[in-house]
């Protein structure tokens, strides 16, 4: 079984964050989101169960219509875009670095998603198709666009901002949930 923490594709010990909380973390003074799930009572944790749910079913439907039914393209370009990410982290310490970080093999996305490494091949032909990533024959595939902004392509602007909004409502439900509100 792979293991996600492995082969998500980021640098390892390198939290584009900072470590700095996410902003409505810093709402409530002293809520730790991540202590307060991890000492959630017996009583709270169906809650969570089913807020997490909620999530991620109407993100991987959302995802699923704006891919055509195609969810592996979607996983394949959310690693990429993490990628591209932790590189626009990663610039502010090491530029050479990070214009690097943003290539990842065929071969590796293989193995972080779990898929042949042809069908992996396939799905990015037809994100490249798309005008979504790009491909170098030494370094491999990135995602194409800047950070900041979904790559050339509205139905993915509009993905994201109903998967931001999507991700605000669970932290809300959640720190309402756990008493962090």
């Amino acid at each position: 079984m792979r293991d996600p923490e492995r082969h998500s594709g980021m640098v390892q010990g390198h939290d584009p964050s900072g470590g700095r909380p996410a902003p409505d973390a810093e709402a409530a003074p002293g809520a730790d989101p991540v202590g307060m799930a991890l000492t959630a009572s017996e009583h709270e944790i169906p809650a969570v169960q089913y807020h997490l749910a909620q999530f991620l079913a109407d993100h991987l439907s959302d995802c699923c219509q704006v891919f055509d039914g195609d969810l592996e393209q979607a996983l394949i370009l959310a690693l990429l875009w993490q990628r591209f990410v932790g590189a626009h982290h990663m610039a502010q310490i090491d530029r050479d670095k990070a214009s690097e970080m943003v290539w990842m093999p065929a071969l590796r996305l293989s193995d972080a998603v779990g898929l042949p490494r042809e069908t992996v091949r396939r799905k990015l032909k037809l994100l490249e198709a798309k005008g979504l990533v790009l491909s170098d024959a030494s370094k491999g595939w990135a995602l194409a666009g800047d950070v900041g902004h979904s790559p050339g392509n509205d139905r993915l602007d509009e993905l994201e901002r109903r998967m931001r909004r999507r991700l605000t409502r669970l932290f809300v439900r959640l720190r309402a949930t756990l008493g962090g509100a």
